[in-house]
């Protein structure tokens, strides 16, 4: 499965209702991760975990070790040892924590869609091809966020980390793949949209074309 590289403004070639030019079947359907594709909120995620951890999380190391993870996951993997019993805190404690201090991110007007986002859902609407997010967020946040960024309403599905019946998640093709299942589509008319290799190795193991964002 094809892997394009390109920022959301460019993507307004997906006109003309989505028609391969290789002959593939047409879209039908896009599939969007949210961190790092439809709006710009790493930087906020990395300082709310790292404010939850109690030390600073690297750019760097955020960059190549936690985009693209749970929020569970996270936690677990970089929890300083003595740092829950020193809190007074559970995983599921600070996983609530950590998502009120990410919306107040939110409320204060800090998450910025990226550049293009809403030309892009709105030309797809136009045209008929269906949209939903699938993301390894909380749900919580990841409405807040859309309803901040004025684009709740493009989406007729949203697939989060935290659902009871997401099994596994990201890079496993699980979300994808009940994505698809609950649009009662095949993959491969559906086109996912991803930031991280953790996301595309998720959406071309459902059997989806990717577009690869950067």
């Amino acid at each position: 499965h094809g892997v394009q590289r390109c920022g959301l403004v460019r993507l307004l070639m997906l006109r003309g209702g989505a028609v391969d030019s290789s002959g593939r079947k047409r879209v039908e359907a896009c599939l969007f991760d949210f961190d790092g594709t439809l709006a710009q909120s790493e930087d906020s995620h990395r300082r709310t975990f790292s404010q939850i951890l109690g030390f600073d999380l690297s750019e760097e190391y955020w960059n190549e070790h936690c985009v693209g993870n749970s929020p569970r996951m996270l936690l677990e993997t970089n929890m300083p040892a003595g740092r829950l019993e020193q809190l007074g805190q559970t995983i599921d404690g600070l996983l609530v924590k950590r998502s009120e201090l990410f919306e107040q991110h939110i409320e204060r007007g800090l998450l910025e869609a990226t550049r293009g986002t809403h030309e892009l859902l709105a030309d797809l609407r136009a045209r008929g091809v269906r949209c939903a997010v699938v993301s390894s967020g909380s749900r919580r946040y990841i409405e807040k966020a859309l309803h901040a960024l004025g684009i709740f309403s493009a989406f007729e599905l949203i697939v989060t980390g935290d659902d009871e019946q997401v099994l596994h998640h990201k890079p496993h093709p699980f979300p994808y793949l009940l994505a698809a299942e609950r649009m009662q589509l095949s993959p491969e008319v559906c086109l996912a949209f991803e930031d991280t290799i953790t996301g595309i190795r998720s959406a071309q193991g459902a059997g989806m074309r990717v577009v690869a964002m950067r």
